[in-house]
Formats: C-alpha cells, structure tokens, sequence
C-alpha cells in the first residue's frame, strides 16, 4: 500500500470517527442552513471574494521561485500539475470536510461552552485553526510558506467561522473547498508558468 493509498485511509477514518460522535450526540444544529436571508448571502459573497482576492495576492506576491519549487511538491498542486483529479475529488475532499467537522463544528461549540460571547468563540476558533496549519513547516521547511499558511488560514478560519454561524456546516465545507482550489489552482498555474519561463532561459 502506497503512501497516498494510507493518506486516503487515514482521512476516511478520522473524518468517519468525528461524523459517528456526532450523531451519538444527536446534536445536528448547525449542520443545515439555519438564518437564510438576503443580507447573510450578500455579508458571505462579498467576504469570500475579498478572501479571494487576498488569495490571490499572497499566491502572486509571497511566494519566491524558491517556494514554489518546493510547493510543487504539495499534493494537491502536484495534483494539479498532472492532471490527477481523483486527489481533488477524494483526499482533498475529505480533508476539507474532515477540517469543518473539527475546526467548525467540534471546536466551536466547546468553546461556546466556555464562552458566552460569539466574537470570542469565532476569533478563538480562527487563531485554533490557523495555528493547526504550523504544520505545513514540518512539511516544508520554509518559513514563508508557513507564514502565508498561518495568516491566510485565520483569515479564511474568521470568514468560515461566521458562515458557520450565518449559514451552517455545510456552506462552509462547499466554500472551503472553493477557497482552497483556487488558491492551490492559482499556485499550480505560477509553477508551470515558471517551468515554461525556465526552458525559454535555458533554450536561450
């Protein structure tokens, strides 16, 4: 079994053991859409393309050449760049909904348990799930890459924390997904562009 193949598993599993204490709780507030109205839809766009655009920023002007040599190693960039598509639709995939079945659902409302006061719970909740992302150093080895991960990770944990709150577990999945897609889509178009630049040098 590759390394990939027990990746996938272990996904599977983690994400299998969070949805089955949930259910054992009974406790399924906040999974579905919950204050639908128009001005929660136009907070929750208007956020997500401002995040986007920071995205974009922080993929065009806070990675060197170095970083993205090292990026290209990543999974789903690396998925990216080779056209393996089932790692979006399946380890990705479970990763985004293993993190809000966590960093969202789990967290939030422990710490609403602690804390009466909703903006508390939303910014400890981001510094949380921003600080679980110190991991991409031990992956990396690169403190800029670590550093653009940690910022942009409590920046998208403030936004998904709200939409946790506005519009339920489910929108945040679907639009941490989106945010993280494009981003690694983003970073993946920077390597290759690098890569075709490189062999213009070269041929020169």
């Amino acid at each position: 079994m590759d390394r990939n193949s027990i990746n996938i598993i272990s996904k599977i599993v983690l994400t299998c053991v969070v949805i089955i204490l949930i259910i054992i709780q009974y406790d399924l507030q906040y999974v579905l859409l919950i204050n639908i109205n128009i001005n929660n839809f136009f907070i929750v766009i208007i956020s997500f393309l401002i995040l986007l655009f920071i995205g974009l920023l922080i993929v065009y002007f806070g990675f060197s050449r170095e970083c993205l040599e090292i990026m290209e190693n990543h999974e789903v960039v690396n998925g990216l760049l080779r056209g393996q598509f089932n790692v979006l639709y399946l380890s990705f995939l479970i990763t985004m909904i293993m993190e809000e079945l966590i960093f969202r659902y789990l967290i939030i409302k422990i710490l609403k348990y602690v804390f009466l006061e909703e903006f508390i719970v939303i910014l400890i909740s981001a510094v949380i799930f921003s600080l679980y992302h110190i991991h991409i150093w031990f992956e990396f080895k690169k403190f800029r890459i670590t550093l653009s991960y940690i910022s942009f990770s409590f920046l998208v944990g403030l936004f998904l924390n709200n939409v946790f709150y506005r519009l339920g577990l489910l929108f945040c999945i679907i639009l941490h997904y989106v945010i993280a897609l494009f981003v690694y889509f983003l970073l993946s178009r920077r390597i290759e562009k690098y890569r075709d630049n490189s062999k213009i040098i070269r041929q020169v």
